[in-house]
């Protein structure tokens, strides 16, 4: 598990090239899968694995539905993970690549933190509130700005306003220069 990664090798967060690595592996997972018609729903490092060399796999299929209009609306009493949810999960049960964006975005933030809970000090129901009112994470103490550009951005309100996983994946590959163009696309 990813998140069991990160926690017993905290040391990892100093090393921005591998994190920088895993997040953009992730990413290129995900582009696939939102090309392909796929939601996640699940996104979260506790559905990811790590192999030899830092190799990451996202896994934690359970939930992705294919959807060839890019939303699905679950049905009513249905549970999600409330940390991980964009604000149109919480109100209305609705997913679709934009969800999966979001979640993306507190998977970055679990990354750069070391693999901590996020919203740790909130319960559930303040976390609901909270997320509907705009509050957001605030930067991990280690992450570079431009990261958590990504994440701001992964977390805006409108799902309209969020960025694709290729356009993701794009900025990514531009942070880390020529040495991804042949390997993720």
């Amino acid at each position: 598990s990813l998140l069991q990664y990160l926690r017993k090798n905290k040391h990892l967060v100093d090393k921005t090239d591998i994190i920088l690595d895993m997040a953009l592996q992730i990413c290129a997972a995900m582009k696939f899968f939102e090309q392909s018609g796929f939601i996640h729903r699940n996104l979260a490092a506790m559905n990811c694995l790590v192999g030899d060399r830092n190799i990451v796999k996202v896994g934690g299929f359970s939930s992705a539905r294919f959807v060839p209009d890019d939303e699905y609306t679950a049905s009513e009493g249905a549970e999600f993970p409330v940390r991980w949810s964009a604000p149109e999960v919480i109100t209305h049960a609705r997913y679709s690549s934009k969800s999966d964006i979001w979640s993306y975005g507190i998977l970055l933030w679990e990354l750069w933190t070391g693999g901590k809970i996020p919203y740790p000090a909130f319960t559930n129901p303040e976390i609901l509130d909270g997320v509907l009112k705009g509050y957001r994470l605030e930067k991990p103490k280690l992450c570079p700005s431009n990261i958590y550009d990504l994440m701001t951005r992964s977390w805006e309100k409108n799902p309209f306003k969020r960025p694709s996983f290729a356009v993701l994946l794009d900025y990514l590959k531009a942070m880390v220069g020529d040495d991804y163009s042949d390997v993720i696309d």
